[in-house]
């Protein structure tokens, strides 16, 4: 499930996730996508410690209740990162075997089952919850999947621009009734509009090797977001809208060069 891609000069090292072209290293598309300011977060960071607070000050002193109530956002984040790796790992198992994997599954690399024993490390039975969660999302995304006859095409996916100097890596490529869409699992709390624009970019990116000829030309209908969020069920939200979304990654490029003094490649 991978594309057959006649040229060598894009090279992705894994370890420090840099991507590079002819040995030159180029953006990657989040980074890019990255522009785009996301206030509700700043909201979620004072809620998050403010209800923390609020606990701790009934048991500790106040100083020290601070002090913790502080970490709490990357808490939070890291917690809600590593549920997102456990179910995505899940569901790619699933797109390139047809098998659904539980959390604690020893075919799961060491790593996966090991992010699925601290969902919850304070309690035994909240991480098992927090598990059967997981699964149950991953049994969704499975009935989705076969409700609607899709078909994978690619699988986490390596693409690059030279013309833009960029790199990423998508997901997925799936055909839905007969038609082609990039597509992208997602666990956090919502669907936004950054997310489309970040496919907008791959997209892009597959222009840019068709167009050279590294690779067949794909036609690409649309972009889908498949929804998994820890709290709530699976929504498949679809765009096809995919001039306006490459534009807008051209945007996001041009801002990140820009704030970024690269005015070389603008």
């Amino acid at each position: 499930m991978k594309l057959d891609i006649r040229c060598d000069k894009y090279q992705f090292d894994e370890a420090r996730h840099k991507h590079y072209i002819s040995g030159k290293e180029v953006t990657g598309t989040t980074t890019v996508v990255g522009v785009i300011d996301k206030p509700a977060l700043m909201h979620w960071a004072v809620k998050v410690v403010t209800e923390k607070l609020g606990k701790l000050i009934k048991t500790i002193p106040y100083d020290e209740a601070l002090i913790e109530a502080k970490k709490e956002p990357l808490n939070k984040k890291q917690e809600a990162g590593r549920f997102g790796t456990v179910v995505h790992a899940i569901c790619e198992h699933f797109n390139n075997t047809g098998v659904v994997l539980s959390c604690d599954s020893e075919e799961l690399p060491q790593d996966v089952r090991d992010l699925a024993k601290t969902f919850n490390p304070s309690s035994e039975k909240r991480n098992k919850t927090v598990q059967l969660k997981a699964e149950k999302l991953v049994g969704q995304y499975v009935s989705w999947f076969k409700a609607n006859n899709v078909k994978v095409l690619y699988v986490e996916q390596n693409v690059f621009s030279e013309s833009d100097y960029v790199g990423g890596i998508f997901d997925m490529v799936l055909e839905v009734a007969g038609k082609t869409y990039i597509a992208d699992f997602k666990t956090s709390s919502g669907v936004y509009p950054s997310q489309f624009i970040q496919m907008g970019g791959y997209h892009m990116q597959l222009d840019d090797m068709t167009e050279r000829g590294y690779i067949d030309p794909m036609d690409i209908a649309g972009y889908i977001v498949i929804h998994l969020p820890r709290k709530g069920n699976i929504t498949v939200h679809i765009k096809k809208e995919t001039k306006e979304y490459r534009r807008a990654f051209k945007a996001c490029l041009y801002i990140y060069r820009l704030i970024n003094e690269q005015l070389w490649s603008l």
